[in-house]
């Protein structure tokens, strides 16, 4: 039997098996999924990001790992997630960032 085409993130068939299987994690066990996102951010804290620290600077206290961490343990997944991904898109990673420039008469 023939896999039919049908639209699909990345359009391989390996997206088109797991795609569903993933999709179907995250309604039914996310805190499992919790587990193992916190693990993740513990081994970028551990690995990682002191090795960053000669080029990035970070620009909020706490810093985003640590943050996700704390929002993540506190508000779950869903809510968890959210608002670190808010915070995420504030960020800049390598410690520059766009800000608004000032119009005349402004501050």
């Amino acid at each position: 039997m023939a896999l039919t085409r049908f639209p699909c993130p990345g359009g391989t068939v390996l997206a088109r098996l797991f795609l569903p299987g993933i999709l179907l994690a995250l309604v039914l066990f996310p805190e499992g999924l919790l587990r193992s996102e916190l693990w993740m951010v513990r081994q970028y804290q551990k690995f990682l990001s002191p090795g960053m620290e000669a080029f990035a600077h970070c620009r909020f206290r706490p810093t985003c790992s640590q943050y996700a961490l704390q929002v993540l343990e506190s508000d779950g997944f869903w809510k968890g997630n959210l608002r670190l991904g808010w915070r995420l898109m504030l960020c800049s990673p390598i410690g520059y960032a766009w800000d608004r420039i000032a119009r005349s008469g402004q501050p």
